[in-house]
């Protein structure tokens, strides 16, 4: 029997996250929010779901709803906290946690080969805890304030949203971070302004008037540039290697009735 080709929710929060990975599987920013055959195994709905987690909650119930996928798989950067990891390091958690909020853990994603066969050959840190922040975490004091008191390695704004919505719809769903800011890098607080939080597109006037108007931080906002398309760079080298052509094998077709 012949399997339908799995259909993927691929989100990510900024449309700049976005389109590296677009690129690397040979599809283009038109494609965004249209529905596509990547290969005879896999159709992907790429969406850019926002930044922080009331819209990234919004956003992907919304999607999860119009689509009905199979998996979600949510991509994009997020800052360390812990010390061992670096620029352009994947990290693959599968516990997400927030303040005031169970902690959501999906265990089971984490091992769905039958719909993504290669996951485990990512070379990843797994098994790890994420925690989603309501703002962006800007200095080392706070980051290993984190590190030694939530346990967590990476933190973001949208994956506990992302993968507790999941959870509410029983849709199995894999999150893969790449590090940006590394748990001794100061971002600028800006950086926050410079991003629609709702459409995820980057604002460059905002950009370019605060440089204008501090110009003692360009070093930081060119480190800041660097570190982004480092990490980005290496989500789109997992996408690809996520959604290559990979044939459903016999022995996987049960695995996901345990």
């Amino acid at each position: 029997m012949t399997d339908q080709p799995h259909n993927i929710l691929l989100l990510t929060a900024m449309v700049s996250e976005m389109l590296p990975i677009l690129q690397a599987l040979d599809l283009s920013s038109r494609d965004i929010d249209k529905t596509s055959q990547l290969n005879e195994h896999f159709q992907i709905t790429p969406s850019v779901v926002g930044v922080g987690t009331k819209f990234a909650s919004e956003h992907t119930k919304k999607l999860i709803e119009k689509h009905a996928p199979d998996l979600i798989v949510l991509l994009g950067i997020s800052g360390s906290l812990d010390p061992h990891l670096k620029s352009g390091d994947l990290v693959i958690p599968d516990s997400f946690i927030t303040d005031n909020k169970d902690p959501v853990v999906l265990p089971e994603a984490a091992r769905n080969k039958r719909v993504i066969q290669n996951f485990q050959t990512i070379d990843a840190l797994k098994e790890a805890i994420s925690i989603t922040a309501s703002q962006l975490v800007t200095t080392p004091e706070y980051k290993l304030h984190l590190y030694e008191h939530k346990l967590a390695q990476i933190v973001d704004m949208e994956s506990y949203p992302v993968a507790r919505s999941a959870r509410e719809y029983s849709i199995p769903a894999i999150v893969i971070r790449s590090i940006s800011d590394t748990s001794d890098d100061h971002l600028l607080p800006e950086a926050s302004n410079w991003v629609d939080q709702k459409t995820g597109n980057q604002k460059p006037i905002a950009a370019f008037f605060h440089l204008l108007t501090h110009p003692t931080v360009l070093p930081e906002m060119l480190y800041m540039k660097k570190t982004f398309e480092i990490a980005t760079q290496s989500l789109a080298i997992a996408a690809k290697q996520l959604f290559s052509n990979l044939p459903i094998k016999e022995d996987d077709q049960t695995c996901d009735e345990e």
